[in-house]
């Protein structure tokens, strides 16, 4: 908890306020977990019939979902609550560790007041299909997606600069099926980008953007049994969440 206490504080020092801290249910032999958000945004706890089709397998459209574990049928199989985001602007960050202080870390900054929700799941449906448009922002950053044109329905996810042209590696399920889609880097204007290769069995694509980045990531294969690795993204809406984090390679 050493670790996680730091974190929030550090990220308080940050946005320079008072966050909002939520703890997870003491369950024997289930992870623990911490979920601190700062701003407007606002978590709603799901209703019991979402909990019981995630915790069937199945997916709901109740927008961005952040749980305590990393999971949402995990947690709804063990009886932990799953927030809905909702509200303003704001940064979620969550913990969930074992009982040997391992774990993973999630985050994302979001303004909840742009996600529109489907008109059936407004009326108390659970509709999943989608808008007939979707938009999709990949960032390089951690900052809020910028604001979607009326009627659009908008996600984010993020990427990495892979070479000086400014290539940018993200996941396939952030952009596959989408008529638009744009790439910013912190608080700069999104520019459109344009998808040059993707690879659904291993849930890469590649863009190209014409951005100019100032850092480039450098991949490399061949990671070594035991050998320390990390992931970063974003977490992701109703079905599908990136993870930031430290584990070893197996």
């Amino acid at each position: 908890m050493g670790d996680v206490d730091r974190e929030i504080k550090r990220l308080s020092q940050r946005f320079g306020t008072v966050p909002h801290i939520l703890q997870s249910p003491q369950r024997s032999g289930s992870p623990s977990g911490v979920i601190a958000y700062w701003g407007d945004v606002k978590l709603t706890p799901l209703d019991s019939r979402s909990l019981a089709q995630l915790a069937a397998g199945q997916s709901v459209a109740k927008g961005m979902l952040f749980d305590f574990l990393g999971n949402f049928g995990d947690s709804a199989r063990e009886g932990f609550p799953i927030f809905q985001l909702g509200g303003a602007s704001g940064y979620v960050w969550g913990a969930h560790f074992d009982e040997n202080g391992k774990g993973s870390l999630r985050m994302t900054a979001i303004d909840a007041s742009q996600f529109s929700v489907p008109s059936s799941i407004a009326h108390g449906g659970d509709s999943t299909t989608p808008p007939p448009e979707t938009r999709r922002s990949v960032s390089p950053g951690d900052t809020p997606s910028p604001a979607p044109q009326p009627g659009v329905r908008l996600w984010s996810g993020s990427g990495f600069f892979v070479s000086q042209e400014g290539h940018v590696l993200t996941n396939n399920h952030v952009i596959e099926k989408c008529t638009s889609i744009r790439v910013f880097v912190n608080q700069a204007e999104p520019v459109e980008a344009r998808e040059i290769a993707s690879d659904s069995t291993n849930d890469l694509a590649l863009l190209s953007t014409g951005l100019k980045p100032t850092h480039v990531a450098a991949p490399r294969s061949g990671s070594r049994l035991g050998e320390f690795v990390a992931a970063f993204g974003y977490l992701m809406p109703t079905y599908w969440q990136h993870a930031a984090t430290s584990r070893r390679a197996v």
